[in-house]
């Protein structure tokens, strides 16, 4: 069961509003003796909160010539994407490229593998031995992540 679940539940039964259950967890956080822990714990969620993410829309292209757009959010600092489900018609085909648009202009290629992360580009060596630009996925559990792809 949630704490959130318990908390209700003997709220409910005891008639506590917000405040004494608010009361009631704090007391049971200083019966924890370790403020350390807690204060490593809300420092996370704070800078979880204050992470600036940006809306953009993601583009899912099908070969069957079907093109898929939905509402995003997009973490600029890791390259992370977290697109909406789509409540549209599925396509029946292949999925040929997927992309982030920011502010309607700037286009930035989502990795075909992962699904999960804007390809960032770097420079380094390529597989034809050549040196120059590479798109490469910063997910480090993503397969393509530093193949760099041309």
């Amino acid at each position: 069961m949630s704490a959130e679940k318990i908390l209700n539940e003997y709220g409910d039964q005891q008639g506590w509003n917000d405040e004494s259950k608010l009361s009631l967890c704090q007391e049971y956080i200083d019966n924890q003796d370790s403020e350390a822990a807690f204060s490593d714990f809300v420092a996370q969620k704070a800078t979880e909160e204050n992470k600036e993410m940006i809306k953009c829309s993601f583009t899912s292209v099908w070969d069957d010539g079907s093109i898929v757009t939905t509402s995003c959010d997009y973490d600029p600092e890791t390259g992370e994407v977290h697109p909406e489900t789509s409540n549209g018609p599925i396509p029946t085909g292949c999925l040929e490229r997927e992309f982030i648009t920011i502010a309607d202009e700037d286009e930035l290629e989502v990795c075909g593998n992962c699904h999960e992360y804007v390809l960032k580009t770097v420079m380094g060596d390529r597989a034809d031995l050549s040196y120059g630009e590479m798109k490469e996925c910063p997910n480090p559990d993503c397969a393509d992540a530093g193949n760099g792809e041309t």
